[in-house]
């Protein structure tokens, strides 16, 4: 596969890395950076070696492993990438792994992440636009891959023409106080009565944490609380829809294609309705891949 010139350069940086972070904005090729690097490391190594694969999401573990079949040499020597989420890391024995590759590694300081990484005591790289993002996180980050050992800037991937110059655009929603008094008129009753039209979710998170405290009516405190957050965003969402369905209008009337990331599928959906008439498509996590591909290819022709 051709490469281009900071992506090589960011290859031989990484391979010749047994630990460290590959910092390259989102669309700059991480992913197929990460698996040219694996490849250039086998090409001198001896044998084949147990390589596991660590991604936040079902979309990425596909994204990695579109990009190892890029480079057949890879099963060709022997070796066989396991690309797992973090939910499918169970299956992982990463104490005897040859190198540990983790896709978006700014959240390798949370405790679900950071006791496998820690395991995996030979080779270890992150990948991440943004490794040290979360505050809260970044001196595990560090700690655990040893800092940045190749990476390109957004501005130079613009200038060179490989990435657009993006417009932000803040559209800012509040809630009607009229309807968090409603909310708030009785915690208990207002509150609980909208325990059901919330999404699944929503319920499963707010009893989880319930569950995490003894005291009874610490427990109950929590649950108004987290239910009131979730409600207020529930509301919020309402209100995104029409602003988001103009803005998506004035972008394809200016010529452009538009590509919208919504934060639920229930608020992806109401968006297609008002947006239906220029063939706009929902892509969630229980589309095919086979149609999600044709989906972005259709984007992405415009």
């Amino acid at each position: 596969m051709k490469l281009r010139d900071y992506q090589e350069d960011c290859v031989a940086k990484l391979a010749k890395s047994k630990r460290g972070i590959l910092k390259v904005p989102a669309g700059g090729g991480k992913t197929i950076i990460a698996a040219a690097a694996i490849a250039r490391v086998l090409a001198k190594r001896s044998g084949p070696a147990k390589i596991h694969w660590m991604a936040a999401t079902i979309d990425q573990v596909n994204q990695a492993k579109d990009a190892i079949r890029q480079f057949p040499e890879i099963r060709a020597g022997g070796t066989a990438i396991k690309v797992r989420t973090v939910d499918g890391t169970r299956f992982f024995d990463v104490n005897n792994c040859d190198l540990l590759v983790v896709d978006e590694c700014h959240h390798a300081g949370a405790e679900s992440w950071c006791d496998l990484i820690e395991a995996a005591r030979n080779a270890r790289w992150g990948l991440s636009a943004t490794p040290f993002g979360i505050v809260e996180h970044a001196a595990k980050v560090k700690e655990l891959f040893g800092g940045v050992v190749a990476e390109i800037g957004r501005e130079s991937l613009v200038e060179d023409g490989h990435l657009c110059r993006g417009k932000v655009v803040w559209h800012r929603v509040k809630v009607p106080a009229t309807v968090m008094d409603v909310v708030l008129m009785d915690a208990e009753e207002s509150l609980l009565s909208q325990w059901v039209k919330l999404p699944p979710w929503v319920r499963y998170t707010i009893t989880d944490s319930g569950e995490k405290e003894q005291n009874k009516e610490k427990r109950k405190e929590m649950e108004n609380r987290c239910l009131f957050a979730a409600l207020q965003n529930h509301i919020s969402e309402d209100l995104m829809v029409e602003p988001g369905i103009a803005l998506a209008r004035e972008a394809v009337e200016a010529g452009g294609s538009v590509l919208i990331l919504g934060r639920t599928v229930e608020l992806c959906k109401k968006l297609k309705l008002g947006l239906d008439d220029l063939g706009c498509v929902v892509l969630s996590a229980k589309v095919p891949k086979k149609q999600r591909a044709r989906m972005l290819d259709d984007l992405r022709s415009g």
